[in-house]
């Protein structure tokens, strides 16, 4: 599905939601962009600058889990267009290339990333926490 469609489609979904302002669903596109940017080609710490403080304090991190990551090297990030799944959440899978940098053995997973619109601060924010893959990262 190209990216046009992909939007208009995330509109139609958005307005039969609750008609949430055009503002937020360019905020979305922009984040699922940005964030795809640092999975890819960031460090672990960008990444969890994207999750929802709520979450970071019911579920603190540990180094440990920061060092699980940085074992991992993103080679492709491939995200679907994102889904409404209620008012102002949205969902959005995406299928992640690894490569551990330790072993070089290479494998793929399917990542979904949920994330929830704060009127308060203007912003979407990832609530699904650490990716998944770095819990096994071996």
């Amino acid at each position: 599905m190209n990216r046009r469609l992909a939007v208009s489609v995330l509109v139609m979904l958005f307005a039969a939601c609750g008609n949430p302002q055009r503002s937020e669903l360019k905020l979305l596109e922009k984040t699922l962009d940005e964030y795809a940017s640092t999975v890819r080609w960031g460090t672990p710490e960008q990444i969890v600058a994207f999750i929802d403080p709520q979450v970071l304090q019911g579920r603190p991190l540990r180094e440990f889990d920061l060092e699980r990551l940085r074992q991992l090297r993103v080679a492709g990030f491939r995200a679907d267009p994102p889904v409404v799944i209620a008012e102002g959440r949205a969902r959005q899978a995406a299928q992640v290339d690894l490569v551990n940098v330790n072993t070089q053995q290479m494998r793929s997973t399917l990542e979904i990333s949920e994330w929830r619109w704060d009127s308060t601060a203007e912003r979407w924010w990832q609530v699904s926490g650490l990716p998944r893959y770095a819990a096994d990262a071996r």
